[in-house]
């Protein structure tokens, strides 16, 4: 979803350098939360010289990176739309409809298509285009995920 040319400089208006740097890290860090955890449960557990220990620490800190992290880029995520012309219809818009809709020409022109549509005069065809482009650009609309939107598009550009 995050990997288009343009969306990028859309997110660096919004977030600085330092920012973008920290978003990027957390979310490797919520990706792999269960190295982080294992890494840091395994040296306090081998410090304090107790098994027992070494696993509570290995699930409870893995736990609490995955929720802090989470709540932290969703909260990126929510900053980066309720910012000014960033919302997800406007992003969706202006850098996934087009090709969307590209998909679906595509589609409708090929052979089959074509002889299926040839009793239908060029209006009937144009409006059964529209309608179905409307109802697929909605579905996909709905059918995206937006969750973690602003580090995928720092993480994969």
């Amino acid at each position: 979803m995050a990997r288009v040319p343009g969306l990028r400089e859309e997110v660096e208006e919004v977030f600085d350098k330092s920012e973008r740097r920290k978003i990027k890290l957390l979310y490797l860090a919520n990706k792999y939360f269960y190295v982080v955890g294992l890494v840091v449960g395994i040296s306090l557990g081998f410090l304090l010289q107790n098994l027992d220990l070494l696993i509570f620490f290995v699930l409870a800190i893995s736990a609490f990176c995955y929720f802090w992290i989470d709540i932290y880029l969703l909260k990126q995520d929510g900053k980066f739309f309720n910012s000014a012309g960033h919302s997800k219809q406007e992003i969706f818009d202006r850098y996934y409809a087009k090709e969307i809709s590209r998909q679906l020409s595509l589609r409708f022109t090929t052979p089959q298509a074509l002889v299926s549509q040839s009793s239908m005069s060029l209006e009937e065809r144009r409006a059964d285009f529209k309608r179905v482009q409307a109802k697929h650009l909605e579905n996909e609309f709905y059918s995206s995920d937006w969750r973690y939107f602003v580090a995928q598009v720092i993480h994969y550009d």
